[in-house]
């Protein structure tokens, strides 16, 4: 690893520990823990580009907790939690 790699992931590191967000990827997504203030348009907007894709954010999330305990399934995509585990 070169040192412009590693301070750039130091750099990356530290921005999202700032944002407050909570992240972790895979190939297929990446899931998210809700924080104060967030709201599906609002999560979709930032990482989607899109506000209005939130329900793709719905489906995904709902699909994982069909087989993952730690996701728990959308019913209302008005009524998020804090620390609501999403699949993005």
């Amino acid at each position: 690893m070169t040192k412009t790699t590693a301070i750039l992931l130091l750099t990356l590191l530290l921005l999202s520990l700032m944002t407050g967000s909570i992240l972790a990827q895979s190939d297929d997504g990446q899931f998210y823990v809700v924080q104060a203030n967030d709201t599906l348009f609002k999560i979709s907007e930032k990482y989607l580009l899109d506000g209005w894709r939130y329900p793709e954010i719905v489906a995904a999330t709902n699909e994982m907790a069909a087989d993952d305990a730690s996701f728990v399934a959308i019913d209302n995509p008005d009524l998020i939690e804090i620390g609501q585990k999403l699949w993005i």
